[in-house]
C-alpha cells in the first residue's frame, strides 16, 4: 500500500489532527472560490454525520448496512459520503445515468436498506421505492439529501466514530457495465482507495471535472484530501455537467496548476475555444481519462507544449497505467505501468494484430477491486488489447476491446447485446448493430426483414420498430439509449 495509513477515515483524521490549519479544499460559493482547511472541512462532516445519525435513528440499522446514494457530483456529495462512512456505513455509489430498473437491481442486489437522494431526483426514488416494495415485499426508505449544513446550527462535535482499521473493509461499491443489461457491481475497500499515488501532489491546486459517482472522480479527491500538500477544487457550475465555459472560468478562478478532466471536454477546448490554448500550457499537467483523446487532438496539443499525461485504468483495477514521454520517440499517448510489473501478465493476442497483448491483473494485485477474478486461477482479464510502442520501451498504446463493449468519447460504456437482442426482436427486423465506439452516442443500424415490410405499410413497420428501440432504451442508463434520429435501416 502507497499510503501510510490503513483506511481512508484514519488517514483522514490524523491530517485532521496534525494540520488543521491547512487549506484542503476550494468549493463554489456563488461565482468564486471558498477555503476549506482539515479542521473546517472536519467540522462540516461531522454536522453531515449527526444529522444523518439523527435522521437514521429509527431504521434498526447496523454498522456495515449498504446505504444507496444517488446524487449528482459536487462539495455537498463528497460531505455526505463521508459523513456515512464516519457512522459505519458502507455507500452504494449509484450514477444517475441509470435507468430506474438497473437502480432497483443495484439496490436489490447490494440488499441495500436505504436509499438518500438528491432533490432532483425525487421522481425516480420514489418509483424505485415502491417498485421495490411491491415486487420484493420488503421494508424500503428513502430519504432526501439535505440543503447544506454548513451554517446550519447542528452539532459538530464528532459522532461516535465507529472506524474500522482493516484495509480490506468493504467501504463502498461501484459499478461499471456488465454482461447483461444492468451494471456489474464493484465492491471497493479501503486498500483499493489508498493504493494509486496522484500524478501531480506537491504545491497543486487540482481541478477535477470527473464525477464522483465514478471510479475516476473518487479516487481523485480521496487521494487529493490525502495528499495534504496538494488542493482539491471543484468546478463552478450552473447545471450538473460542467459546460466548457465553465471549466476554463474556473481554472481562471482557482488559479488551478493542475486539470483533471475528460477528453471530451478537452477536445471541446481544443475545437471550440483555441484561443484557450494558452490557458492550457500555463498548466503544470492536463491528467485525462474515460476514454482516449482524439488522436489529431492529442497529437497538436502535445506539440504546441501542452502537459498532457493520458490514464488507463477501470472499476475493477483502479489505475494502472500514466504517460510519461521520456523521448522522441514515445507517442504522446503511450502509457507506463504505475503498478508492479510482478502484477501483471499478458496473453498475446496476434488474432487481432501483430504484437497485440491482453492484460490481466493476477489475483495478487493490491489494486484489484475486492471482486473474483474471470479466469480459473482467480486472475481478472480486462478485456482490452495493448501494443507495445516502441517494442521493448514498455510503453503501450490501447488499442481497442475484446468484446462487444463500446467505450465512449465520454467514457461511458454501452453493453450493445442486450439492445440489440430486443430489437431483433422485432418481426420487421432481421439484424440490428449498436455501434458507438469512441462517440458520445450510440447510433443503431437495422436490417429490415423485406419479406414482413412487402406487405406492411411503411408507418405501420416505422412505428412498431420505434416501440421495440424505446423499449430497449428503457433497460439503459442515459448514455446508452437510442436516439429517434440515430438508427439507420
Amino acid at each position: 500500500m502507497s499510503h501510510k495509513h490503513q483506511t481512508v477515515l484514519n488517514a483522514f483524521q490524523y491530517y485532521v489532527s496534525t494540520r488543521p490549519e491547512e487549506k484542503t479544499l476550494m468549493v463554489p460559493n456563488g461565482t468564486e472560490y471558498e477555503e476549506i482547511n482539515f479542521q473546517d472541512l472536519d467540522l462540516i462532516i461531522n454536522k453531515y454525520a449527526n444529522y444523518w445519525n439523527k435522521q437514521l435513528e429509527n431504521e434498526n440499522l447496523e454498522k456495515g448496512n449498504m446505504i444507496g446514494y444517488l446524487s449528482q457530483s459536487g462539495p455537498e456529495y463528497l460531505y455526505n459520503i463521508m459523513a456515512l462512512w464516519k457512522l459505519g456505513f458502507k455507500i452504494l455509489f449509484l450514477s444517475p445515468r441509470n435507468s430506474e430498473p438497473a437502480l432497483i437491481h443495484l439496490l436489490e442486489e447490494t440488499k441495500s436498506c436505504i436509499l438518500i437522494y438528491d432533490p432532483q431526483f425525487s421522481k425516480t426514488s420514489k418509483n424505485v421505492q415502491s417498485e421495490i416494495k411491491s415486487q420484493y415485499s420488503q421494508t424500503f426508505n428513502i430519504f432526501q439529501q439535505p440543503n447544506s449544513l454548513k451554517n446550519e446550527k447542528i452539532e459538530h462535535s464528532a459522532p461516535n466514530l465507529k472506524l474500522n482499521d482493516d484495509p480490506e473493509q468493504i467501504i463502498g461499491i461501484v459499478h461499471s457495465s456488465g454482461s447483461t443489461s444492468f451494471p456489474k457491481l464493484v465492491p471497493i475497500s479501503n486498500r483499493y482507495l489508498l493504493v494509486t499515488d496522484l500524478k501531480d501532489k506537491f504545491d497543486s491546486i487540482l481541478l477535477s471535472t470527473a464525477p464522483l459517482f465514478h471510479v475516476y472522480g473518487l479516487i481523485t479527491i480521496i487521494r487529493a484530501i490525502l495528499c495534504p500538500i496538494s488542493v482539491y477544487a471543484f468546478p463552478i457550475v450552473s447545471g450538473s455537467i460542467p459546460l466548457v465555459n465553465e471549466v476554463l472560468n474556473s481554472l481562471k478562478q482557482s488559479n488551478a496548476n493542475v486539470l483533471y478532466i475528460l477528453s471530451t471536454t478537452l477536445e471541446q477546448i481544443y475545437k471550440d475555444h483555441p484561443d484557450e490554448i494558452n490557458t492550457l500550457l500555463k498548466l503544470k499537467s492536463i491528467v485525462f481519462a474515460g476514454a482516449p483523446l482524439a488522436p489529431n487532438v492529442g497529437e497538436q496539443l502535445f506539440r504546441s507544449g501542452v502537459k498532457l499525461y493520458n490514464t488507463y485504468g477501470t472499476s475493477e483495477v483502479g489505475i494502472l497505467m500514466w504517460n510519461n514521454p521520456s523521448s522522441p520517440d514515445i507517442p504522446w499517448n503511450a502509457m507506463k505501468f504505475v503498478i508492479p510489473e510482478s502484477d501483471i501478465k499478458w496473453i498475446e493476442r496476434n488474432d487481432f494484430i501483430e504484437g497485440a497483448k491482453e492484460l490481466v491483473i493476477k489475483k495478487e494485485s493490491s489494486n484489484l477491486a475486492s471482486i473474483k477474478g474471470n479466469m480459473e486461477n482467480g486472475d481478472y482479464r480486462i478485456g482490452d488489447l495493448f501494443l507495445e510502442t516502441p517494442k521493448g520501451s514498455g510503453n503501450y498504446i490501447l488499442l481497442c476491446r475484446v468484446d462487444d463493449t463500446i467505450v465512449h468519447a465520454t467514457g461511458e460504456k454501452t453493453n450493445p447485446i442486450p439492445i440489440e437482442d430486443t430489437v431483433r426482436l422485432n418481426e420487421f427486423v432481421k439484424h440490428a448493430a449498436v455501434i458507438g465506439n469512441n462517440r458520445t452516442f450510440n447510433c443503431l443500424l437495422i436490417e429490415l426483414d423485406y419479406e414482413s415490410i412487402k406487405r406492411t405499410p411503411l408507418l405501420d413497420f416505422t412505428k412498431s420498430i420505434f416501440d421495440s428501440i424505446h423499449q430497449a432504451n428503457n433497460e439503459c442508463p442515459s448514455h446508452s439509449r437510442i436516439f429517434d434520429e440515430m438508427y439507420s435501416t
